[in-house]
């Protein structure tokens, strides 16, 4: 009796040790199924894209006409088209000239071959709109360049504030989000004396004295600033609104040819500072 008491417990054990097993090792239901999930798919937006636009704070001589640099920095995108207004004080200054003195000859839009249309309205707005073919700009420097004309009725110690309102900029694919678009002010200060700001310009040159077009050329100053600029389809750069007064470092670079460094200390206009590639 005890022998098949005991065979029976240990029956008894045995069948509960199998029950256990089976429930931890039992398939989930149909709606249980464990489904390996997809990389989360992240909008362009968050990618760490931005671009900032910005105006400088500069000096401007009484009764001059001047060009005021409008720049950006783009990172993570391609701009194909843009529009913004810039905002003036129309009895400290106005634009002037031909497209409301708009105009990107040597400017980052320029080389990229964007048209601008600009014209204000009310007085004390400028209304600006670039637009493309399908070529696109990127990078940081110069956008685009605004002629000033300082009223004759201001004086020494005006200002005006240079704002940025209503700023849309596209990709080919659709608009950047606003989110990522940040705007710094500038100001303009009516003083006595010119601004201490100049022009270098030039051609990129192979070794052999053809030009170089959709070259690259780079400007650094003291502070580790960089500008850039494309050479057109005539080897043609150019760099507005380059203070005076201190040491830069030019470098090229291009897909056919290599360029040892210039450095060149600024003290006027450099109109025909060429840049010759190695032999």
């Amino acid at each position: 009796m005890k022998i098949k008491r005991t065979i029976s417990i240990l029956l008894a054990v045995c069948i509960l040790l199998l029950a256990a097993v089976a429930q931890t090792t039992e398939k989930p239901a149909a709606d249980e199924v464990f489904r390996p999930q997809s990389p989360e798919k992240k909008d362009p937006a968050s990618l760490g894209g931005s671009i900032v636009l910005s105006g400088p704070q500069r000096p401007a001589a009484l009764n001059s006409t001047f060009l005021y640099p409008v720049r950006v920095n783009i990172n993570g995108y391609n701009v194909a088209d843009f529009q913004f207004d810039v905002l003036y004080d129309p009895a400290i200054i106005n634009p002037t000239a031909l497209n409301s003195g708009c105009s990107n000859s040597g400017t980052l839009s320029g080389n990229a071959g964007i048209t601008l249309s600009c014209f204000v309205n009310p007085a004390g707005r400028l209304n600006i709109v670039g637009f493309s073919s399908g070529s696109t700009v990127t990078g940081m420097g110069t956008l685009l360049n605004i002629e000033f004309l300082v009223t004759n009725t201001a004086v020494t110690g005006n200002f005006s504030d240079i704002n940025f309102e209503d700023v849309f900029f596209f990709q080919l694919t659709g608009q950047v989000p606003s989110g990522d678009v940040t705007t710094i002010p500038g100001r303009i200060t009516i003083g006595g004396t010119t601004a201490a700001d100049t022009t270098i310009a030039g051609k990129v040159i192979s070794a052999s004295g053809r030009t170089v077009s959709k070259a690259r050329v780079s400007l650094l100053d003291g502070q580790g600033n960089i500008r850039y600029a494309t050479s057109n389809v005539f080897g043609y750069y150019r760099f507005h609104d380059v203070p005076i007064g201190e040491t830069y470092v030019l470098n090229v670079v291009s897909k056919q040819h290599t360029f040892s460094s210039r450095i060149v200390n600024v003290g006027d206009e450099l109109l025909s500072l060429d840049l010759v590639a190695d032999p």
